[in-house]
């Protein structure tokens, strides 16, 4: 089964509704892409918009340990608290061997 990524990252310090964890930008890319949702894995570094997103649009989760990864899983894990990623990967390259598995 082919895979393909899309990129969605938003450096804005404005709120609007194209953030996450809101998951409009989500249904939009999956509407233009033609996707199920349901199908797709969100790959993040951040538990409180990542993953809390990934949930909210019933995207499989994974979580890098880079970037904020490793303090999401810790320091700040009681702001996803309810969420569990599908996977916890050390880096991108993991993400791949383990979404090749699943498809």
């Amino acid at each position: 089964m082919p895979f393909f990524f899309i990129n969605i990252s938003i450096n804005s310090k404005t709120s609007c509704d194209c953030q996450k964890s809101n998951i409009d930008l989500l249904i939009k890319a999956a509407k233009e892409h033609v996707l199920c949702l349901k199908d797709c894995f969100l790959i993040g570094d951040t538990g409180s918009t990542d993953m809390i997103a990934a949930e909210r649009a019933n995207m499989k989760k994974i979580l890098l340990r880079t970037g904020w990864g490793e303090s999401s899983l810790t320091k700040y894990r009681n702001s996803w608290i309810e969420t569990a990623p599908n996977y916890i990967a050390e880096k991108l390259i993991n993400t791949m061997c383990w979404i090749e598995e699943k498809l």
